[in-house]
């Protein structure tokens, strides 16, 4: 194996950028970059070809694949173990490195099946596909009922190491897949999951690459990427995420004709049987959604990758594009990873990987909205981090089978007092699954009433918007002041999901907490929140007819504000105010000096 280094490669100029760097053929899909530098693991070869090509190198790590194998030495495993309680008590660290060796997968998954039957598969082979080395290509099933198939429910595909050198991608699925197994007799959330869908994984699709690593590297930091392709008599490997057929071989820029090269497409798309596995599984299957995981650069990408129609741009986004936004804002929502297309998030393209064939084929099966989560900071993470990288992507894993659901969500509640009660909101479909939603009101302290309704929606289109009002009493005995709060529940057929909220009850919002005095005012507004619980805070403007923000102003429970509105016109203002506990208010005022 040659020798590997971190690195630091220049992008000084537009002519020295990552498209020209991708066009070497190295691989420029895992690393850190910031517009202005490259940080990832090069062969040597790779460091003096882009030196020939004019681009500026700085090694950081000699012999990166040594300081891998190295950097956990004296380290206790035991230590490594979280405490969290959502850590699943069968998940363990492996012994490659703190990632599992190909032995361990197994084994791990003939224990889930073992301990788990009704809920997981044994693992079985992809069909009669083999490896280059005629390793056998495992996939196991994730259901209520896992022994067959049940076509009528919505699918979803899990695949990790693509690449060989990526352990990290096969140690958060097991970490979630146990999950899984464990929380389905107490956890309502995910007995509904499992129940309702049917979870398909492929674990490791390349086998043979990651067997090298491991012979070679026993305790982490092997770096061979492809599979174990010869041509000639020669091992130079084929990428395998650069040998699907959609948009294969469109340009060197996001692939490699040159069989040295880390992105070496192969000589005909579905070459290996590796990727020949896969789109037979995936033609055999209806899969609405596919993670295909991968390490490393704490990304989510998403089509297009191949960026580019032959060698001219083509800029043009998914047709499902804001379903995609939609999606990858979720899947970020805790792990804080940046999302988009190749080329927003890494100034470079690809072309035949797994994710533009998985969406944009349509013919032999049916479309898939599919991602690449690029995992971690890097392909081997120090042991002490790996469990923590497993639990920051497992809220994505389990919202993207979600989503197979007909899942909907409720956005802008805003509530009126003119004559009786009135809830308005939106609710907006955004699971693949069709179904019938019904909006109910429920007040949290027994000072409304719901007097129509609920409201019920069917026939939604995918990520369409419709609006919605619920009309309510407020009961006898409340009192000018006083603050109500209401829950409003969207059942879908299967679970509840639920937008809290909470007003002020007055005559005219004129005379919601809090005081505002005089009225007109003069040189001084006094606003006074005397009377207001002793947890409330709000964030208040004035703003004029025209929408133009005065001044800002933070108010607290038991202040009393004279604000200076003497510099101010005369005429109508609003002051508007926000809590996130306690909702919003605005008030009209006049100002005349």
């Amino acid at each position: 194996m040659p020798m590997y280094h971190r690195a630091v490669i220049h992008l000084d100029t537009p002519a020295l950028g990552m498209p020209q760097l991708a066009a070497l053929g190295l691989e420029t899909d895992h690393g850190t970059y910031d517009g202005l530098s490259f940080i990832s693991d090069f062969s040597e070869d790779e460091l003096d070809l882009a030196r020939k090509s004019g681009f500026q190198t700085n090694i950081l790590i000699h012999d990166v694949s040594s300081f891998y194998a190295h950097q956990n030495d004296g380290f206790n495993y035991a230590r490594a173990k979280s405490s969290s309680g959502d850590r699943p008590e069968n998940f363990s660290l492996g012994s490659y490195g703190g990632y599992y060796t190909y032995e361990e997968m197994l084994a791990i998954l003939d224990d889930m099946a073992k301990k788990y039957p009704t809920l997981i598969s044994k693992r079985m082979q992809i069909e009669n596909f083999t490896s280059i080395r005629k390793e056998p290509l495992y996939w196991c099933r994730i259901s209520a009922h896992p022994e067959s198939e049940q076509k009528e429910k919505p699918q979803i595909l899990y695949t990790a190491l693509h690449h060989a050198r990526e352990p990290g991608s096969l140690s958060q699925l097991i970490y979630f897949m146990w999950y899984l197994l464990e929380r389905y007799e107490h956890d309502s959330q995910i007995k509904d999951i499992i129940d309702h869908t049917e979870l398909y994984f492929i674990p490791c699709v390349n086998p043979d690459g990651y067997r090298f690593n491991i012979a070679s590297k026993p305790q982490g930091g092997g770096l061979w990427r492809k599979n174990m392709r010869s041509i000639n008599g020669v091992l130079h490997g084929v990428d395998l995420n650069r040998n699907y057929s959609y948009g294969w071989g469109s340009n060197e820029l996001g692939s490699s004709g040159n069989l040295q090269n880390q992105t070496y497409r192969g000589d005909a798309p579905f070459s290996e049987p590796e990727t020949q596995a896969v789109k037979w599984f995936t033609e055999a299957h209806h899969f609405g959604i596919a993670l295909n995981n991968h390490t490393h650069g704490n990304m989510l990408l998403y089509p297009w990758g191949n960026y580019y129609s032959g060698n001219k741009p083509n800029t043009r986004k998914t047709p499902d594009s804001l379903l995609y936004y939609e999606y990858a804002e979720i899947f970020t929502k805790y792990n804080g990873y940046k999302s988009g297309v190749c080329y927003e998030m890494l100034n470079y393209y690809a072309n035949g990987d797994a994710n533009d064939w998985m969406y944009g084929e349509q013919k032999s099966k049916n479309k898939i909205i599919s991602f690449i989560p690029e995992i971690g900071y890097s392909f081997y993470e120090n042991i002490s981090d790996i469990e923590a990288t497993c639990a920051r992507n497992l809220y994505a894993n389990i919202e993207a089978v979600r989503l197979l659901l007909p899942v909907a969500k409720l956005l802008n509640a805003k509530v009126s007092l003119d004559g009786e009660g009135n809830l308005a909101y939106e609710i907006k479909r955004i699971g693949l699954g069709e179904g019938t939603y019904t909006v109910s009101l429920f007040s949290v302290d027994g000072k409304m009433a719901q007097i129509k309704g609920p409201e019920v929606y069917t026939n939604l289109e995918l990520m369409e918007i419709a609006k919605g009002n619920i009309a309510f009493s407020i009961l006898p005995g409340i009192r000018k002041g006083d603050r109500l709060k209401y829950i409003l529940v969207l059942n879908n057929g299967i679970y509840d999901d639920t937008l809290t909220g909470s007003f002020w009850y007055c005559d005219s919002p004129e005379g919601c907490p809090p005081d505002i005095f005089p009225v007109p005012a003069n040189k001084h507004i006094k606003i006074s929140a005397l009377q207001l619980p002793e947890d409330f805070h709000a964030d208040v403007a004035i703003y004029d007819i025209s929408g133009r923000v005065h001044t800002k102003f933070e108010l607290k429970a038991a202040d009393v504000l004279s604000i200076d509105v003497s510099y101010l016109a005369e005429g109508v203002y609003f002051i508007k105010g926000f809590s996130e506990e306690y909702g919003n208010f605005i008030r009209k005022v006049t100002i005349a000096h």
